[in-house]
Protein backbone atom coordinates (compact mmCIF):
# COMPACT_ATOMS: atom_id res chain seq x y z
CA UNK A 1 0.00 0.00 0.00
CA UNK A 2 1.64 3.16 -1.15
CA UNK A 3 0.59 6.61 -0.01
CA UNK A 4 1.03 9.89 -1.84
CA UNK A 5 2.26 11.75 1.23
CA UNK A 6 2.73 11.33 4.95
CA UNK A 7 -0.39 10.49 6.82
CA UNK A 8 -1.44 12.00 10.11
CA UNK A 9 0.64 10.56 12.88
CA UNK A 10 3.53 9.65 10.58
CA UNK A 11 6.58 11.92 11.08
CA UNK A 12 8.92 10.78 8.34
CA UNK A 13 8.58 10.33 4.64
CA UNK A 14 6.25 7.65 3.36
CA UNK A 15 7.65 4.27 2.60
CA UNK A 16 9.80 4.11 -0.50
CA UNK A 17 10.90 7.75 -0.40
CA UNK A 18 14.22 7.16 1.38
CA UNK A 19 15.80 8.73 4.45
CA UNK A 20 15.01 12.20 5.70
CA UNK A 21 17.55 14.80 4.55
CA UNK A 22 18.77 17.45 6.99
CA UNK A 23 21.06 20.38 6.35
CA UNK A 24 24.38 20.23 8.22
CA UNK A 25 23.82 23.61 9.91
CA UNK A 26 20.23 22.93 10.97
CA UNK A 27 21.20 23.23 14.63
CA UNK A 28 22.92 26.59 14.09
CA UNK A 29 19.86 28.17 12.50
CA UNK A 30 17.84 27.46 15.61
CA UNK A 31 20.18 29.73 17.63
CA UNK A 32 18.62 32.88 16.13
CA UNK A 33 19.98 35.95 14.44
CA UNK A 34 23.21 37.50 15.77
CA UNK A 35 21.68 40.92 15.12
CA UNK A 36 18.85 40.54 17.63
CA UNK A 37 19.09 40.61 21.41
CA UNK A 38 17.03 38.59 23.89
CA UNK A 39 13.98 40.83 23.38
CA UNK A 40 14.11 40.49 19.59
CA UNK A 41 15.35 44.09 19.10
CA UNK A 42 18.34 45.13 17.03
CA UNK A 43 20.87 46.68 19.44
CA UNK A 44 22.63 48.47 16.56
CA UNK A 45 19.60 50.40 15.30
CA UNK A 46 18.64 53.91 16.27
CA UNK A 47 16.11 54.20 19.00
CA UNK A 48 12.58 55.28 18.16
CA UNK A 49 12.86 58.28 20.47
CA UNK A 50 15.80 59.70 18.48
CA UNK A 51 13.82 59.60 15.24
CA UNK A 52 10.88 61.50 16.64
CA UNK A 53 12.88 64.04 18.65
CA UNK A 54 12.01 67.63 17.74
CA UNK A 55 14.71 69.69 16.09
CA UNK A 56 15.42 73.19 17.29
CA UNK A 57 14.89 75.81 14.55
CA UNK A 58 18.33 77.34 15.11
CA UNK A 59 20.14 74.01 15.20
CA UNK A 60 22.70 73.56 12.42
CA UNK A 61 21.89 70.03 11.31
CA UNK A 62 21.76 69.19 7.61
CA UNK A 63 19.68 66.07 8.29
CA UNK A 64 17.10 67.79 10.45
CA UNK A 65 13.46 67.92 9.44
CA UNK A 66 13.42 71.72 9.20
CA UNK A 67 15.84 71.53 6.23
CA UNK A 68 13.92 68.78 4.44
CA UNK A 69 11.80 71.20 2.42
CA UNK A 70 14.91 73.03 1.14
CA UNK A 71 16.78 69.94 -0.09
CA UNK A 72 15.88 70.37 -3.78
CA UNK A 73 16.02 74.16 -3.88
CA UNK A 74 18.90 76.04 -5.43
CA UNK A 75 19.59 79.69 -4.97
CA UNK A 76 19.15 81.74 -8.10
CA UNK A 77 22.62 82.21 -9.57
CA UNK A 78 23.67 85.73 -10.45
CA UNK A 79 26.66 86.77 -12.51
CA UNK A 80 28.88 88.64 -10.11
CA UNK A 81 31.98 89.57 -12.09
CA UNK A 82 32.26 91.73 -15.19
CA UNK A 83 34.58 90.52 -17.93
CA UNK A 84 38.04 92.09 -18.36
CA UNK A 85 38.47 91.23 -22.03
CA UNK A 86 39.23 94.79 -23.16
CA UNK A 87 41.81 95.39 -20.45
CA UNK A 88 43.52 92.06 -21.06
CA UNK A 89 43.55 92.72 -24.80
CA UNK A 90 45.16 96.14 -24.27
CA UNK A 91 47.87 94.68 -22.02
CA UNK A 92 48.45 91.78 -24.45
CA UNK A 93 48.88 94.14 -27.42
CA UNK A 94 51.22 96.35 -25.36
CA UNK A 95 53.29 93.26 -24.50
CA UNK A 96 53.47 92.26 -28.16
CA UNK A 97 54.60 95.79 -29.17
CA UNK A 98 57.21 95.80 -26.39
CA UNK A 99 58.46 92.43 -27.62
CA UNK A 100 59.08 93.91 -31.07
CA UNK A 101 60.79 97.00 -29.66
CA UNK A 102 62.92 95.02 -27.19
CA UNK A 103 65.53 94.43 -29.91
CA UNK A 104 66.19 98.17 -29.97
CA UNK A 105 65.51 99.05 -26.32
CA UNK A 106 67.13 96.10 -24.59
CA UNK A 107 66.57 94.02 -21.49
CA UNK A 108 64.26 96.50 -19.76
CA UNK A 109 61.61 95.96 -22.45
CA UNK A 110 61.88 92.18 -22.02
CA UNK A 111 61.27 92.52 -18.29
CA UNK A 112 58.14 94.58 -19.02
CA UNK A 113 57.01 91.98 -21.56
CA UNK A 114 57.47 89.10 -19.14
CA UNK A 115 55.65 90.87 -16.30
CA UNK A 116 52.70 92.27 -18.26
CA UNK A 117 52.44 89.41 -20.72
CA UNK A 118 52.39 86.73 -18.05
CA UNK A 119 49.78 88.71 -16.07
CA UNK A 120 47.56 89.03 -19.14
CA UNK A 121 48.02 85.35 -20.02
CA UNK A 122 47.22 83.92 -16.60
CA UNK A 123 44.44 86.42 -15.85
CA UNK A 124 42.86 85.59 -19.19
CA UNK A 125 43.02 81.86 -18.49
CA UNK A 126 41.49 82.45 -15.07
CA UNK A 127 38.72 84.56 -16.57
CA UNK A 128 37.95 81.92 -19.19
CA UNK A 129 37.61 79.35 -16.40
CA UNK A 130 35.28 81.67 -14.47
CA UNK A 131 33.21 82.22 -17.61
CA UNK A 132 32.95 78.48 -18.14
CA UNK A 133 31.67 78.03 -14.57
CA UNK A 134 29.24 80.93 -14.92
CA UNK A 135 30.88 83.15 -12.33
CA UNK A 136 31.78 85.84 -14.86
CA UNK A 137 29.85 87.54 -17.63
CA UNK A 138 30.76 85.69 -20.82
CA UNK A 139 30.06 88.50 -23.30
CA UNK A 140 33.81 89.21 -23.41
CA UNK A 141 34.83 85.60 -24.08
CA UNK A 142 36.14 86.41 -27.57
CA UNK A 143 38.22 89.35 -26.38
CA UNK A 144 39.62 87.28 -23.52
CA UNK A 145 40.59 84.43 -25.86
CA UNK A 146 42.29 86.90 -28.21
CA UNK A 147 44.13 88.49 -25.26
CA UNK A 148 45.37 85.07 -24.12
CA UNK A 149 46.59 84.34 -27.64
CA UNK A 150 48.33 87.72 -28.11
CA UNK A 151 50.01 87.66 -24.69
CA UNK A 152 51.12 84.05 -25.26
CA UNK A 153 52.67 85.05 -28.59
CA UNK A 154 54.36 88.02 -26.91
CA UNK A 155 55.86 85.76 -24.21
CA UNK A 156 57.05 83.23 -26.79
CA UNK A 157 58.58 86.10 -28.76
CA UNK A 158 60.37 87.34 -25.64
CA UNK A 159 61.74 83.85 -25.02
CA UNK A 160 62.83 83.66 -28.64
CA UNK A 161 64.65 87.00 -28.38
CA UNK A 162 66.45 85.89 -25.20
CA UNK A 163 67.56 82.66 -26.88
CA UNK A 164 68.62 84.55 -30.04
CA UNK A 165 70.71 87.03 -28.06
CA UNK A 166 72.24 84.24 -25.98
CA UNK A 167 73.39 82.42 -29.11
CA UNK A 168 75.05 85.54 -30.59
Amino acid sequence: MSQDGPSEGQDGPPEGFGPTRQFPNAGLMAAGSPFLDENGQNPFSDSDSAESAPVEPGQNNAYAANYADKAGEQDEFRIRLAHRGGTLMLVGIFSAVMTLTSLAVGALALIVVVCLGSWALFSGLSDLGAMKLGRMNDTGRGQTRAAVFVSGVALLGAIGIVVYQALL
